[in-house]
C-alpha cells in the first residue's frame, strides 16, 4: 500500500492556498453534468455525450466537439436516473461475404459512414435497464433488461463485437449479447457497492472501495487490490492488460496496480482531488489527463512506466509517487477568475476540454499537447488559456479556435425604433417633398377653395372632415381617468373554446400552476371536450397526473375535474393503452377514483334514509295542518223542496202553461186537469211547503245534506208516478163507459 503522507512536500498546501487566494474559481460544472463520455478514437467520431437534469427529467445531449453544435437530444422518462454512459457500436444486422466486406472497407468514407451509423451510447439506469441510444437516428434503438432487479451502476462494451458487461446494485455481473438483447453469463459479485467495470480479454475488473479482478472462467476466487478509502469512479486497464489505473472520490492519488504481481506499482499525485481521468495509449507515448476538483487539468506522461524511488530520501519517505508534467487552466480576461473544467479527453495530438457556460451551454476548447516533429509532450508548467464568457445567444455556446461567434450581432441598439404590433406603416421613410409653388398660384388656390369645398373633397377622398377632426380633439381632451365606454355592438367576445388548448399546453410544458388552474376552472363540458381533443397525446399523462393531485387534495372539486378526466380518457384512450407502464404512472389517479367509487354505496344508502325521513316529516306536517283547521261546510242558500217537482221542471214552467204536459208513455194525454192547482195556488202552497220545509231542515241539520236531497227527490218522483197512474186509470174507465 502506498503511503500518501510522504508523497506531498510540506510546501504544497501553502502553494495551494496561495493559488486559491489569487484566483476565485467558478462553480464546478460537474454539478450540472451528472454523467458524460467522449466517443473513443476507434469509432472515428467527434462527439460528446452528457446527461444533465432538465425541468422534470434527465436529458441526454450529443454535441459535436469540432463545431460545438448540438447534434441531437433525448429526454428520458420521469423518475429515471442515469448512472453512467459508455460508447460502443452495434453489430451489423446482416453479415456479408468477406469479398464484399473487403471491398467496402477499402473505401474509407463508406467505412466511416458505417461506423457512425452503428455507433450507440449505452446509458445505465436506476430501474435495472440499459438504454441504447443512436446519435445517427436520434432515437432509442434498444433496451437491455430482465437480468438486474435493482439499478445498474455501470455498463461497458467488451472488445468482442456485440458483447457488453454490466454491474448492478443487486451484486450481479452480467455479460450481454447486444444483438439478441439477452444475457450470456451471470456472475455473483462479492460486493453490492461495485460501481465501475473494466473488462479485459481474460478478466473483468470491478471496483467499489476494493478492486476485484474476476476471472471469466473461474469467478469464485477473484484477485483483490486495496488502496482507496472511498468509492472508485475511474478504472482503466493498460493495452497489454498487465496493469491498470484507478481513481477514487475525494482522493488526489491515481494508483497504479500490476495484475501479474498483484501489487501496487506507485501513484500519480495531483494537487487536488481527482474528478475524472482520460488515457491515450498511443504508438509513441502514453498521455494521462486528470480533471481535479478545482477545475484544472493536470497532464501526466507515461503513467504505466515504473516509478523509481528517490535514493536520497529516507526509508520512510521512499514513496513511489510522481507529479504531473503540466497544468492547464481556463482564465477570464481579468486574470482573476477561472473556469471550472468539467471533462477532458486525450486525442492523438490534442486535448479537448469541456466546461459549461450559463448552466446549459457546453463549450469546447482544443489544446495541442504533441510536438509536430517527434510527437512528444510539449506542455510543461502552468498553461493559462484566456477565454471570455461566451454569449448566451450563441449557437449552443460554440466557441472554438478560429470559429466566429455568430451570436454577436453588430446592431446599434440606440437607433432601434419600437412600434406597436398593429402599426403597419413604414418606419424611417418620408414622402418626397412636393415641388415649390409660386406665391401667385398659392393665393389663387386659397381664393378658389372654401371650407365647404374642403369638406366635400375630404369626403370624396376618404379623408376625415373638419367635424370629425374636431370631435377627435374633444375625445382626446377628456381626462385620462374617465372610464372607457364600451359599445354593446362592438364588445369583445369571450375567447373561443379552442383558445384553451394553447394555454393548457403552455401550462403543462412549463409546469405553471397558476396558468393550469385558470384552465381547470372551466366547467363547460363542450369547452373541455374541444380543448382536450386538440391536446397533444404526449401531454395526456401529465394532465391526468395534475388532475389526480388536485382530486386527492380537494375532493370537493371532483364534479368539475371529473369532466377533464373523462374527456381526457375518451379522447386519448388509444394512446394511453400503448404506454408500457401506464398502470404505474396513473396509480395515483386510480387510487383516488377507486376511493370515491367505494364510498358510493354508502352515500346511496344515506340518501335513501334521508328521503324516507323527509317524506315522514312532510306527512306528519300535513296531518297536523288538517287537525288544526276548523271544519267548514259549504254555504248553501235556503233550499225549497216541492213535492212532485224536480229541478228540471222549474225551467219548463213556462212551457207547461202554453201546452198540455205530456207524461208517461207516448200517446197518453191528460184531459181532465181541473183538480190541478193554478199557479197562484201553487205559490200559496209553496209558501206553506217552504215553512214546513224549513222546519224539516232545522230538524235534520245534523244529518248528511246529500242523503236528504237524494231521499226527497226519490219521494217526489214516486208521488208523481202514483198520481199519473191514478189519472191514467180514471181516463181508461171513462173511455170504457
Amino acid at each position: 500500500m502506498v503511503s500518501k503522507k510522504s508523497a506531498a512536500p510540506k510546501q504544497k498546501p501553502q502553494a495551494a492556498s496561495h493559488l486559491s487566494s489569487k484566483l476565485s474559481t467558478a462553480a464546478s460544472s460537474s454539478a450540472v453534468i451528472t454523467a458524460s463520455a467522449f466517443s473513443p478514437p476507434a469509432l472515428r467520431l467527434s462527439l460528446y455525450a452528457s446527461v444533465a437534469l432538465g425541468l422534470d427529467a434527465y436529458r441526454l445531449r450529443i454535441h459535436d466537439t469540432n463545431t460545438g453544435r448540438l447534434r441531437c437530444e433525448h429526454s428520458f422518462e420521469k423518475g429515471l436516473q442515469i448512472n453512467s454512459l459508455s460508447w460502443g457500436s452495434l453489430p451489423p444486422k446482416e453479415k456479408k461475404s468477406a469479398k464484399k466486406k473487403r471491398k467496402k472497407l477499402s473505401n474509407g468514407a463508406d467505412a466511416a459512414e458505417e461506423t457512425a451509423k452503428n455507433a450507440v451510447v449505452a446509458a445505465a439506469t436506476n430501474k435495472g435497464t440499459i438504454i441504447l441510444f443512436s446519435p445517427s437516428e436520434g432515437a432509442v434503438v434498444g433496451v437491455l433488461e430482465g437480468e438486474h432487479v435493482a439499478g445498474v451502476q455501470c455498463f461497458v462494451f467488451s472488445e468482442e463485437e456485440g458483447r457488453g458487461w454490466s454491474c448492478g446494485q443487486d451484486a450481479k455481473l452480467v455479460e450481454w449479447h447486444i444483438a439478441r438483447k439477452n444475457s450470456l453469463s451471470n456472475i455473483q459479485l462479492p460486493d453490492t457497492s461495485i460501481r465501475r467495470l473494466a473488462p479485459t480479454a481474460e478478466k473483468v475488473l470491478c471496483a467499489s472501495h476494493t478492486i476485484y479482478a474476476i476471472d471469466k472462467e473461474n469467478p469464485v476466487t477473484p484477485q483483490t487490490f486495496t488502496a482507496h478509502s472511498t468509492l472508485v469512479h475511474s478504472l482503466i486497464a493498460s493495452k497489454d492488460e498487465e496493469s491498470f489505473l484507478s481513481a477514487a472520490e475525494t482522493d488526489r492519488f491515481i494508483n497504479i496496480f500490476s495484475l501479474a504481481k498483484n501489487k501496487s506499482l506507485g501513484s500519480l499525485v495531483a494537487e487536488s482531488d481527482v474528478a475524472r481521468i482520460s488515457l491515450l495509449q498511443g504508438a509513441q507515448e502514453d498521455i494521462l489527463a486528470a480533471v481535479t476538483a478545482e477545475g484544472v487539468v493536470e497532464v501526466f506522461k507515461s503513467p504505466f512506466e515504473p516509478i523509481a524511488a528517490d535514493p536520497a530520501a529516507s526509508r520512510k519517505k521512499k514513496a513511489l509517487t510522481r507529479k504531473g508534467e503540466a497544468k492547464i487552466r481556463i482564465v477570464r480576461p481579468n486574470g482573476k477568475d477561472t473556469v471550472s473544467i468539467a471533462d477532458v479527453s486525450v486525442h492523438d495530438e490534442e486535448l479537448i476540454l469541456v466546461w459549461v457556460e450559463g448552466g446549459v451551454n457546453v463549450v469546447f476548447e482544443r489544446v495541442r499537447w504533441a510536438n509536430a516533429e517527434d510527437g512528444g509532450l510539449v506542455l510543461s508548467g502552468t498553461v493559462d488559456i484566456t477565454r471570455s464568457k461566451t454569449n448566451a445567444f450563441a449557437v449552443n455556446g460554440a466557441v472554438m479556435n478560429g470559429v466566429k461567434e455568430v451570436g454577436k450581432m453588430a446592431v446599434d441598439q440606440s437607433t432601434a425604433i419600437v412600434i406597436g404590433g398593429d402599426d403597419m406603416g413604414d418606419v424611417g421613410m418620408e414622402d418626397a417633398p412636393e415641388p415649390a409653388k409660386e406665391p401667385e398660384d398659392e393665393e389663387e388656390e386659397e381664393e378658389e377653395t372654401s371650407p365647404e369645398d374642403d369638406e366635400e373633397d375630404a369626403q370624396e377622398n376618404g379623408e376625415a372632415s373638419f367635424a370629425d377632426r374636431f370631435q377627435a380633439l374633444e375625445v382626446a381632451a377628456k381626462p385620462s381617468g374617465a372610464l372607457p365606454t364600451v359599445n354593446n355592438k362592438t364588445a369583445l367576445e369571450p375567447p373561443a373554446a379552442n383558445a384553451l388548448t394553447s394555454v393548457l399546453v403552455q401550462a403543462l410544458k412549463t409546469n405553471d400552476t397558476t396558468l393550469l388552474e385558470s384552465c381547470l376552472h372551466t366547467t363547460d363540458s363542450d369547452i373541455i371536450m374541444n380543448t382536450v381533443r386538440k391536446l397533444p397525446s404526449s401531454l395526456a399523462v401529465p394532465l391526468l397526473e395534475r388532475l389526480a393531485e388536485r382530486l386527492a387534495r380537494k375532493p370537493g372539486r371532483a364534479g368539475s375535474l371529473g369532466e377533464w378526466v373523462r374527456w381526457t380518457l375518451v379522447a386519448h384512450g388509444g394512446y394511453l393503452v400503448t404506454l408500457p407502464k401506464l398502470v404505474r404512472t396513473l396509480s395515483g389517479l386510480y387510487s383516488t377514483l377507486n376511493t370515491r367509487a367505494n364510498a358510493l354505496p354508502r352515500l346511496l344508502a344515506l340518501q335513501g334514509r334521508l328521503d324516507m325521513l323527509q317524506a315522514q316529516v312532510q306527512l306528519r306536517q300535513s296531518f297536523r295542518a288538517v287537525a288544526v283547521q276548523p271544519e267548514e261546510r259549504p254555504s248553501e242558500e235556503a233550499v225549497v223542496y216541492v213535492e212532485g217537482q224536480t229541478p228540471e221542471s222549474d225551467s219548463s214552467d213556462d212551457e207547461s202553461d202554453q201546452e198540455p204536459e205530456e207524461v208517461g208513455m207516448e200517446g197518453m194525454r191528460i184531459e181532465d186537469a181541473s183538480y190541478i192547482k193554478s199557479p197562484a195556488a201553487f205559490d200559496s202552497s209553496s209558501d206553506d211547503e217552504s215553512e214546513r220545509g224549513s222546519s224539516v231542515e232545522e230538524g235534520f241539520m245534523d244529518s248528511d245534506d246529500e242523503e236528504d236531497d237524494d231521499i226527497d227527490s226519490d219521494e217526489a218522483e214516486e208521488d208523481a208516478r202514483a198520481f199519473l197512474d191514478v189519472e191514467a186509470s180514471e181516463s181508461e174507465g171513462e173511455d170504457d163507459a
